[in-house]
Formats: C-alpha cells, structure tokens, sequence
C-alpha cells in the first residue's frame, strides 16, 4: 500500500489506506517510527490465556512537520493525542480502544490505523476514519495484500469520553490463536499533518526502527 504523504488530500474511505505498519512519509521524505515500549510487553500474562492488554502511551509525543520538510515534535499539541490503548482478544470478537488526551470533531480527518499478523501469518489492516461528513466514523479491513474485505466491524467515536473503539469477529482473521498490533492516529487540519504511534512512548522518527511499534502477543481468550 503507498505511503502517507502530508500533501495528500484527506483520505477517502473509499480507498485502500497508507499502509500502517510501515514508516509513514511526507512527499519524498521518509521518517522511521519509535520502537515498542518495553513497559506493553511487561504488561502480558505468563499464562496463554488471553487476554486484554493495556498500554498507557506518553502524553506529549505526536509530531508534526515543519517547513522544511523535517518532522518535528508537536508536544503542545493535545487533540488526538492517546493517552491509553486496550487490546482485547476475546473467544469471538478481537476489540481494541484507543483513549485520547482531547479528541474533537474538527479537521480535515481523523484516523485509526490497526496492523495486524497473527500466529497463522494472517496480515489485516483496520481503518477507523473520521471527517466533516462523518464524524461518526467509517471502518474498512484489509488483506495483508491491500485488498478489501468484508467483516461484520463495530466502532464507535465517543467525542465526550474521547475514545475511539473497534471490534471484529476472529473469523475475520481466520482463527488465530494470538494476535499483535501495530496502531497509528493521525490527523490534518489547517493544513498541518499530526501522527501518534499509539503503542510508543517516543515520539514518531526520534529511535532506529522501520516500523510502527509493535505489541506483544495478545493471546485467544479460553471459551468457557
């Protein structure tokens, strides 16, 4: 899938989205993303059984771009921020909620961006976008490949609690024992560009690492 780029227009819900797991890129310009915060995989369980994990993420750590290009820290900056992220691997469904700092229906767009690779080698993408015509949110799955497909999703956008909430049935995903997540927010307004790695304490670009920041195994909860 192409790379985020700030100069794109806000992205349509009817388009396969810039690839989440995958450093994001302004024109040609390529930043890299924080690594894992080593407190989210302390957080997991010893025992298989699994699980809702949840990882509080560092206020003050999305970023921006500045005129040259450069990305650069927008610790000021509180809409859209996550404070919190929740990731529950249920008997039936897989859900995760993200907590934010101030979350706001203004903007050009919003969005949740949710990479996933579970124990069978299953990829899919999950997209939560918000924008002037929806605020309430549009969700769209993707194929490691970048096809779509289709899956009973449920989301919600609480503005008042500023959470944003996803779940799918784990058919969606085969039938995976365990899942790990890589999650991005990002925003555009006013003609600036805002991203959180939601599972990093680092701010975006500021570690040597390819990728968004990855979870530990989230393992199936047991059926009763």
């Amino acid at each position: 899938m192409p790379a985020l780029t700030r100069s794109e227009k806000p992205m349509s819900t009817r388009t396969c989205p810039p690839n989440p797991s995958g450093p994001i890129r302004r024109a040609s310009r390529p930043f890299v993303v924080a690594a894992l915060c080593a407190a989210f995989v302390a957080a997991a369980p010893a025992m298989a059984q699994a699980q809702t994990v949840s990882d509080a993420d560092t206020v003050g750590d999305m970023i921006t771009f500045n005129d040259k290009d450069a990305v650069v820290p927008a610790s000021e900056r509180t809409l859209n921020d996550v404070s919190s992220t929740t990731l529950a691997h249920g008997a039936r469904r897989v859900a995760i909620a993200v907590h934010y700092v101030d979350l706001e229906k203004t903007g050009e767009f919003q969005s949740l961006r949710i990479a996933m690779k579970t124990n069978e080698g299953a990829r899919r993408d999950v997209v939560l976008a918000a924008e002037p015509q929806s605020w309430s949110g549009t969700t769209m799955m993707f194929r490691g490949n970048g096809a779509s497909m289709r899956c009973a999703m449920r989301h919600a956008i609480d503005y008042e609690a500023n959470v944003m909430r996803v779940s799918f049935p784990r058919r969606c995903a085969s039938s995976p024992r365990w899942v790990r997540f890589r999650i991005q927010v990002s925003a555009a307004g006013g003609g600036d560009y805002f991203a959180d790695d939601a599972l990093s304490d680092s701010p975006i670009g500021s570690q040597d690492s390819n990728d968004l920041a990855r979870s530990d195994r989230v393992f199936r909860e047991t059926a009763n």
